[in-house]
């Protein structure tokens, strides 16, 4: 949910592109734990607050515009964002699957987002708004490399940060457990508590 809140706060209208970079990896963070199909309802999820935020347009403008009752305009956007985030839900769903080496995991992650996308704007009708790249259309330097890969290749790049980033908070986290738990684990070690045993004894009996 958090991840979903922070890619639709990436475009605009609250402008805030830098998010994008970090915005997936409360999401892949979670994704540590989960199994493969918990991976891909954690991504339906994600997609649909994403998607709901970001098209969230679409009901007043059918109601205004297109002589629907409000009723018919949000079971229409309900409908839509579902199908947009199974395009997430999929990604999350290999990227559980496919086990890979560390470093290959962002190259991995940002070809099968960037994959996924190029999927959605042309499948059926196609549907190319709300591409990750398109979040850092203020951002000139860095969008310079639309000029040789386009939006996705863009997309490829933040979505791989995002796995890279999530990557090393992950192993972060764990050597941070593992030093807090290290002094419990020499308290409650079976064999330190026996060689405790044996000095108490000699001392003291």
């Amino acid at each position: 949910m958090c991840s979903g809140l922070l890619l639709f706060l990436a475009f605009p209208d609250a402008e805030l592109w830098v998010i994008a970079f970090v915005a997936m990896v409360p999401w892949l963070m979670s994704m540590e734990s989960m199994s493969e199909k918990s991976a891909f309802y954690s991504g339906l999820i994600t997609g649909f607050i994403w998607f709901a935020g970001l098209l969230y347009w679409i009901v007043p403008t059918l109601d205004n515009y297109g002589g629907l009752n409000p009723a018919a305009s949000v079971s229409i956007l309900g409908v839509l964002c579902f199908y947009l985030s199974l395009y997430t839900a999929v990604f999350a769903f290999l990227l559980k699957k496919i086990h890979l080496p560390s470093w290959a995991r962002p190259l991995f992650a940002g070809c099968l987002w960037a994959g996924l996308e190029f999927i959605k704007a042309h499948a059926f009708t196609g549907f190319p708004w709300g591409e990750l790249g398109y979040t850092q259309y203020r951002n000139l330097p860095f969008i310079q490399i639309a000029d040789i890969a386009g939006v996705y290749g863009v997309s490829f790049v933040i979505a791989g940060v995002n796995c890279a980033a999530a990557q090393l908070l992950c192993r972060f986290k764990k050597k941070l457990w593992a030093r807090m738990l290290r002094p419990c684990d020499d308290c409650c070690c079976p064999g330190y508590m026996h060689h405790g045993v044996r000095i108490f004894k000699n001392k003291y009996c």
